[in-house]
């Protein structure tokens, strides 16, 4: 008897392989045990024995493979569900939330007003600069990163579809690092210079 069990079990176990949508696991499971065994009665009552019965009916249901891919097109979740089968690296271009969690809240709150207080400051940089061309550099790359944190935002707060826009000083990623320390270093030279047009004039 635990010989037969076995031969099930493996069957199910290579067919729900199969399945990516695993709460749906055990709900397949007994319903293909039923199957079987409705099938291999069939065959016992033909004057099979129960060991070659349950081999016919796992003959008769398919290939582990094929039933398995069938059943995994024909149980592919809601919508929500499948968002966590599209392929985003999870550490470099989203923070997921969990709502449920107040220190993870606290911390998204702290770097919400880390990024208010880095726009703010942005703002005064750009009124105490003189420079025509300086003003302009700094609002442009002001522009590309406001651009990146408030989509960043938005996409992991589900406001937004999934997109691959990293957020900025956060995320992990060589060149999107280094573009964006060159802008800082950028604002702040124009920062540093922002008298001297006054000055030649």
């Amino acid at each position: 008897m635990s010989v037969i069990k076995s031969q099930i079990n493996d069957y199910l176990s290579q067919v729900c392989s199969y399945i990516k949508y695993k709460e749906a696991h055990e709900e397949i499971k007994l319903e293909l045990n039923s199957h079987i065994q409705d099938i291999a009665d069939e065959y016992i009552e033909d004057g099979f024995s129960q060991d070659e019965g349950i081999k016919n009916a796992i003959h008769r249901m398919g290939i582990a493979e094929e039933v398995g891919k069938k059943l995994h097109l024909a149980h592919k979740g809601t919508p929500e569900e499948n968002k966590s089968t599209i392929k985003l690296d999870k550490h470099t271009s989203t923070i997921n939330i969990n709502k449920k969690s107040i220190s993870i809240l606290l911390m998204a709150f702290f770097l919400l007003s880390l990024i208010a207080t880095y726009f703010l400051r942005m703002f005064h940089i750009t009124k105490n600069i003189h420079d025509p061309y300086g003003k302009l550099l700094v609002n442009g790359l002001m522009s590309i990163l406001a651009i990146e944190f408030i989509l960043n935002i938005l996409m992991n707060m589900n406001c937004i579809p999934l997109v691959g826009i990293s957020l900025p000083f956060m995320s992990y990623g060589g060149t999107l690092c280094v573009f964006h320390t060159l802008s800082i270093g950028l604002i702040l030279s124009v920062y540093r210079r922002r008298s001297l047009s006054v000055i030649n004039s």
